[in-house]
């Protein structure tokens, strides 16, 4: 019999085993066609939600029990640390399925997480990069000296009467992102959203990895020997938990990131994953143009060709320029102020309006730099002087657009659309929800 999704169907499974739940029922889904390369969250939520229909034959039983012997087999752990850790050979880059090696955890911090080490690592675009050893610590409950006892993981985190399993890990990757502004940095910081870290974090392969809550944080800004957590959440849905706070500042076009793993919740798991992620972040420039794509925002090498220098100081002075149209526009405050939140549904149309409506009056048009006046705007600048990614605006144009057809000044007005669309919640369902409402009502209402 069949039977809605539920969130534990999908906690064992891959991209692969997620489209394939998709294109068995393809016609229930949202959009008028179906992307194999669109993101995991989003997949799940359209499987989740129950305005799509989406439904399975498998009981809930088997589905809980499928990923016991992939995932739920216990480490055995030593007696105590290892001395002379086992080396492995390192894994080939371009292989991005094999396991990422552990390295062991070196000191502790009193009252915070376990503080990984970190070496030079060479990074690969759009790489994992890991180094052996491998070492598995088994604590001794109670100990006063346990290296994995600290209030940050006491309460919600231990486990009654048992000895919990610790594995640390050190992963470097290179991601690409929209910087977001200067605000409040020095030289060589900029702000970058942390929903969009996330979201490039968990692009395949994913970084995080878990069927179990996570947390993820940054070294304090005046104690970089504590973690300060800014989201919290499941890992299927955690690019849409909102984020605090909302803007990460990077320096040297370089982030750490602490990721915490682990919770007494799911009774088959009682491990703790603490990760250091060493992140190389790269604020793209435009390639549609000639221009070299992408670019560090940190200085260019020493040897670099003064051609280069040159485009890079042009780059600059065209997204500069383009943030300060944005930020001549009426309602540009607010717009700012918004980015990055979880909205009430006018507010989410607010937002969508303004970027479409700035990506309409510029894209195309001439650059108003003095030396770039032949050169046309595109989409991928005007992005990052708005703060948003392209699949943001994608959504937002096509998501407008039907607010302009079924809203309450539409050329065909519904008043099940203009309702939802004025909806305020408690807690609101964000602007995934809205744009899946819309797409979902046009399919099953067409003109």
């Amino acid at each position: 019999m069949e039977r809605p999704y539920v969130l534990e169907d999908f906690r064992s499974l891959k991209k692969p085993a997620l489209v394939a739940l998709v294109r068995r029922q393809v016609s229930k889904w949202p959009q008028k066609t179906f992307n194999p390369k669109t993101n995991m969250p989003t997949i799940c939520a359209a499987l989740l939600d129950p305005a799509n229909g989406f439904t399975t034959d498998l009981p809930i039983l088997a589905l809980g029990n499928t990923n016991t012997a992939q995932n739920d087999t216990p480490i055995v752990p030593a007696a105590q640390p290892i001395a002379q850790p086992r080396v492995t050979p390192e894994p080939q880059a371009e292989d991005m399925n094999d396991t990422i090696p552990v390295t062991p955890v070196r000191e502790r911090i009193d009252g915070g997480l376990p503080i990984l080490p970190i070496t030079p690592v060479s990074l690969g675009r759009a790489s994992i990069m890991g180094h052996t050893p491998v070492c598995v610590y088994q604590p001794a409950t109670g100990a006063a000296d346990c290296p994995f006892q600290s209030p940050l993981v006491s309460d919600q985190f231990q486990s009654s009467g048992q000895t919990d399993i610790v594995e640390t890990q050190m992963i470097s990757r290179v991601i690409e992102v929209t910087e977001a502004d200067h605000r409040e940095c020095g030289p060589g910081e900029w702000r970058v959203s942390a929903t969009e870290v996330i979201e490039k974090l968990q692009e395949a392969p994913a970084v995080i990895t878990s069927s179990t809550p996570v947390r993820v944080g940054i070294p304090d800004e005046l104690r970089p020997e504590y973690t300060s957590w800014f989201i919290e959440g499941d890992v299927l849905f955690l690019a849409q938990v909102v984020a605090r706070p909302e803007y990460l500042k990077v320096q040297d076009s370089t982030l750490e990131l602490h990721v915490m793993v682990g919770t007494p919740t799911a009774p088959y798991s009682k491990r703790f994953k603490s990760y250091q992620t060493a992140l190389n972040l790269r604020s793209y420039s435009s390639d549609e143009d000639g221009q070299s794509s992408p670019r560090a925002r940190s200085s260019l090498p020493d040897d670099a060709k003064p051609l280069d220098i040159a485009r890079q100081r042009l780059n600059d002075a065209e997204i500069q320029w383009l943030q300060d149209l944005v930020g001549a526009q009426p309602g540009a405050e607010r717009f700012k102020e918004n980015r990055g939140r979880l909205l009430q549904n006018v507010d989410i149309v607010f937002q969508w309006s303004f970027a479409v409506t700035f990506m309409a009056a510029y894209n195309r048009k001439p650059c108003g730099v003095p030396g770039l006046n032949n050169r046309l705007i595109t989409k991928k600048k005007i992005n990052s002087a708005l703060g948003i990614s392209e699949t943001w605006m994608g959504v937002a144009e096509d998501s407008l657009g039907r607010v302009n057809v079924y809203g309450r000044n539409g050329t065909h007005p519904a008043d099940d659309v203009i309702k939802e669309l004025e909806t305020v919640c408690d807690i609101p369902n964000g602007s995934g929800s809205l744009s899946r409402f819309l797409a979902k009502w046009e399919k099953d209402h067409p003109i």
